[in-house]
């Protein structure tokens, strides 16, 4: 019995001096960063010509004219509708003028006037339009999506994601990257830009020579045309538009046409026309005189309207009405008259008080036509007034 004792305590100790089987070492887990590169969502591969876009959620455009980096109007399905580019927001040119606004235009402009194809895509969880009124879209210019590519030049801000929309995270993703590179509107400086807010007087006709679009500038004018509390001013020569956007000022509605008042605004460029907007920021409009004769207007064929008369009151005579163009979503519809082979445009504005209802034009008959020649984008157009801007001839 001891033996065996002995024994079993010899086995103990030579297990205890024996070296333990090597385990292979525990790995500790290595987290792995993975970069997917951003990519462009794609467009797909669909007979978009044939497509409706409210029922199919894909049509073909064209592009009717382009107003700032993230809205241009389009020809959807056979009617006009201003579209605003969904997702994004690019800064402000109709407002108050900001760095890179005209940058982020140029660039959304160039891009659909030269393209070959424009396609709408509906975003399924967005509402169809804004409380503007306005289209709500995905824009693909020749197969790019326009809104990444404004992001991506650091042109856009993503905004407005007010649902769980296709491309969210995509947009998401490339706005953290480009916010990152300090590039335009994410740190830069915008060489075109007027940063200082000294206050400039000038006549009119030195608005066009010494002032740069963004001044804050000062002039004084005659009041020689009215549509939705907006105006065009008359001052030696020379004319401008004034936006109020629409804003009822007070020297305005006591002084009417031929009112003379002092504006301080901002001198910007918006769709082609000279103009002077951002009224609410410096204050009132100032009635200086009232009751004053307007400058004589300058009889103009069709084919002499341009950028020499802009703003200016003008007619022109023995017009043919060849049709009228009427879209339930503008504020106003267009008159199409015809002289010597050339056609041009008389603008209604459907605020006009009293408002012209479009039954008082006839196609085939011949007027004369009044008013203040505008431009929108490449299209100069003859703002009417009032009724008595119309005379029929025949």
């Amino acid at each position: 019995m001891l033996k065996q004792r002995m024994v079993l305590v010899l086995l103990l100790l030579l297990a205890a001096c024996t070296d333990p089987v090597e385990q292979p070492p525990t790995e500790s887990p290595i987290s792995v960063e993975t970069s997917t590169e951003l990519s462009m969502p794609t467009l797909p591969d669909l007979d978009f010509a044939n497509l409706n876009f409210f029922y199919d959620g894909f049509t073909e455009v064209r592009l009717v004219s382009c107003t700032d980096g993230d809205t241009a109007r389009f020809r959807v399905n056979g009617s006009i509708y201003p579209t605003r580019f969904l997702a994004i927001d690019t800064p402000e040119i109709s407002g108050q003028l900001e760095p890179w606004a005209m940058t982020a235009k140029n660039y959304a402009c160039d891009a659909m006037e030269g393209a070959t194809q424009i396609v709408l895509e509906l975003e399924k969880e967005s509402d169809i339009f804004d409380n503007y009124n306005r289209l709500l879209a995905w824009v693909w210019v020749d197969g790019e999506l326009l809104q990444y590519k404004l992001v991506e030049e650091s042109l856009a801000y993503v905004k407005y994601l007010y649902g769980d929309y296709a491309y969210n995270p995509t947009m998401i993703a490339l706005e953290s990257r480009v916010q990152k590179e300090g590039k335009r509107i994410w740190g830069e400086v915008d060489p075109t830009f007027n940063y200082e807010v000294s206050e400039l007087a000038l006549s009119i006709d030195q608005l066009r020579t010494e002032a740069r679009y963004g001044d804050k500038v000062i002039i004084e004018g005659i009041v020689t045309g009215i549509v939705a509390n907006n105006f065009f001013l008359y001052d030696k020569g020379a004319a401008v538009y004034v936006y109020t956007r629409n804003a009822p000022y007070r020297a305005i509605l006591a002084g009417g046409i031929g009112a003379k008042v002092r504006v301080t605004g901002d001198y910007i460029l918006f769709n082609g026309l000279d103009e002077i907007s951002n009224i609410s920021n410096y204050g009132t409009i100032e009635l200086l005189d009232s009751g004053l004769t307007l400058p004589p207007s300058s009889e103009l064929l069709l084919s002499e309207w341009g950028e020499a008369y802009e703003s200016m009151l003008v007619h022109s005579l023995n017009l043919t009405i060849t049709r009228i163009v009427e879209n339930d979503n503008d504020n106003g519809y267009d008159v199409y008259v015809s002289q010597e082979g050339v056609e041009q445009m008389l603008r209604i504005d459907k605020r006009l008080d009293p408002m012209i209802d479009p039954s008082f034009f006839e196609v085939g008959r011949v007027i004369n036509a009044y008013g203040n020649l505008s431009q929108y984008v490449d299209v100069y157009q003859l703002m009417i007034r009032s009724v008595e801007d119309i005379e029929y001839v025949s």
